[in-house]
């Protein structure tokens, strides 16, 4: 969308107001299925939220939120993202109309949260002991604060504590005493747009994984470049064409790419166990997907990719090597090592003291309350000691490698949490390139995960290599995914893109399926697709089911490239 830029002349004093380049909602007139406002998102738990109809202060709809107890304890707020380029080093007035009916301490405000690219807090107001209190009529309500120059995520928002109900309305945005105003909602590409769109894409043929045809995929080649890592996304861990376009993108790369290293978001032991499946026909490829731990791999179409690894490897002289980089179960390796060291008692009795302490660190509930027993500096204290008694030892370098590797997953156990598991998944990526340093490898995980986002796996991989990672990330337009919802682990249907996502703009293109080219869109700096590229909703489910599927994303910042299917079916459970 083109900047436009209005000056009414006041006198000889000219007031510019600043356009938006997205659509930011303020005034809740767009909803969901859910009769929730588009571009919002919201604290859960003791309070209802709807958009209500009736109660406005102007336009058609506002804000509603009500209290489903009377514990004025409770508190619920709703919250947006702002555009952080048109605040950065400036002073943010955040204003809205707030409408309050309690019988009893019911109060409402606004707040602010200024982040930085740790995800550190910056600056907060949540105007405690400013707010509006008890039953009042529509009232104005304004909060400001200077937007550091290190803000890398601004989230403004209203709070309701206590009981009653509260309408919010009309928010509106200045920066430096300039009015920052709404983008319109962009309904639909015009057949211009359309055709500069289709610049930028690349139709893709099928997903089907065994198609003889890949005259498609040669573009793949350019895109990649020389990446030694290349990361392959997905929306959900349970679609069907996804990992089937996947499969197809692998063998592509495998075949004509020198990619020789499989990777996947799983434990990283029993990951490594695959491969001796594929590379030496050993046991069974469902028992060795079952004991990698996530269901979301112990699929039909997981295996159809295992199998075919195992028969490309039986005539390759280059054998793909299957592994894993995730680190959220200590059993394996601590088992490993009991093997390892079974003839020494020392070693092994430290081992067994691991064991409970480890277990403690995996009971969420407990986890905060044993780092504060000071029960991680036990587990360090135990795991150097091992070292030192391994130093002792003759052990060959191919084992030793596995073991430090193995006493390191037992050490990122004690630190894990959402924060830290990106960090360590990075690290763990890295331990397999430096551990085989011509190979070229294949990442697969989750769109969150490979992103280059900050605290995300592919921040910390691009941050160490540059130009030698890239991303795919993946989005698709309808359908149904394998989760686990309401109805235990199923297929769900997916939430339709509404206008505002970028599903809902890409299926327009009518195209079943295409790599759009960001790194180029953003290199051309073209100004109207700017609008695409920047700040629109995404959809993000994990292994869980969720009724709002949509989130804020910048696409531009995430991927290299995006691979877009237009229809989704679940994938396929083993049984």
């Amino acid at each position: 969308m083109i900047l436009r830029k209005y000056l009414p002349v006041i006198g000889i004093f000219f007031f510019q107001t600043i356009f938006a380049q997205s659509f930011l909602n303020l005034d809740f007139e767009e909803t969901n299925s859910n009769n929730l406002p588009l571009k919002w998102d919201f604290k859960k738990g003791g309070y209802s939220y709807q958009v209500d109809n009736s109660t406005k202060f102007s336009g058609k709809k506002s804000m509603q939120i009500t209290s489903r107890s009377a514990d004025s304890s409770n508190f619920s707020s709703i919250y947006t993202l702002l555009p952080v380029h048109l605040l950065k080093g400036k002073e943010l007035h955040l204003t809205a109309k707030i409408k309050i009916q309690s019988h009893r301490a019911g109060n409402a405000g606004l707040w602010i949260k200024v982040t930085d690219a740790k995800k550190a807090i910056i600056s907060f107001d949540n105007m405690k002991n400013k707010r509006i209190k008890g039953t009042t009529d529509w009232k104005e309500v304004s909060l400001s604060m200077r937007i550091s120059p290190d803000a890398e995520k601004i989230v403004v928002g209203g709070l309701f504590e206590g009981e009653g109900i509260v309408w919010f309305d009309d928010f509106r945005i200045a920066s430096d005493h300039q009015p920052i105003q709404d983008a319109s909602k962009k309904e639909k590409l015009n057949q211009e747009e359309i055709t500069l769109l289709k610049k930028y894409i690349y139709p893709l043929k099928t997903y089907d994984p065994d198609t003889n045809n890949t005259q498609d995929l040669e573009i793949l080649n350019k895109l990649i470049g020389d990446s030694k890592i290349l990361a392959l996304g997905e929306s959900t861990h349970g679609s069907s064409e996804i990992f089937k376009m996947k499969d197809r993108i692998i063998r592509y790369l495998i075949q004509n790419n020198n990619f020789n290293i499989f990777s996947i978001e799983a434990r990283m032991p029993e990951s490594y166990q695959v491969s001796n499946y594929t590379t030496k026909g050993e046991g069974s490829a469902k028992d060795y997907l079952r004991a990698m731990g996530f269901w979301t791999w112990n699929t039909h179409e997981v295996l159809a990719m295992t199998e075919w690894m195992k028969k490309y490897n039986e005539t390759s002289s280059r054998k793909i090597l299957f592994t894993g980089f995730d680190m959220q179960d200590f059993y394996t390796p601590l088992n490993e090592l009991k093997k390892v060291f079974k003839a020494n008692p020392s070693i092994l009795e430290k081992l067994d003291k691991l064991s409970p302490l480890l277990a403690n660190f995996k009971d969420k509930e407990k986890r905060d309350r044993i780092v504060e027993m000071e029960k991680k500096d036990i587990v360090v204290s135990i795991i150097t000691d091992i070292k030192n008694d391994i130093n002792k030892e003759k052990i060959g370098n191919d084992n030793l490698v596995w073991i430090n590797q193995y006493l390191r997953l037992l050490e990122q156990n004690t630190e894990l949490n959402s924060f830290t598991r990106d960090k360590f998944m990075a690290e763990n990526v890295l331990w397999i390139k430096n551990h085989n340093q011509n190979s070229k490898i294949i990442l697969w995980a989750h769109n969150t995960h490979i992103n280059k986002a900050p605290i995300r796996m592919g921040k910390y991989l691009s941050d160490q290599l540059g130009k030698d990672y890239t991303t795919i990330g993946f989005a698709f337009h309808s359908g149904q995914y394998t989760a686990v919802g309401e109805d235990g682990l199923t297929a769900y249907n997916a939430q339709e893109p509404y206008v505002g996502t970028y599903e809902y703009f890409l299926n327009s293109i009518n195209e079943p399926y295409f790599i759009l080219d960001i790194k180029k869109i953003k290199k051309d700096n073209n100004e109207k697709l700017k609008w695409l590229i920047e700040g629109l909703d995404l959809r993000i489910t994990g292994s869980r089911n969720k009724p709002d599927e949509f989130s804020p994303k910048n696409i531009s910042k995430d991927f290299d490239y995006l691979i877009f299917i237009n229809k989704s079916t679940a994938s396929v459970l083993l049984k």
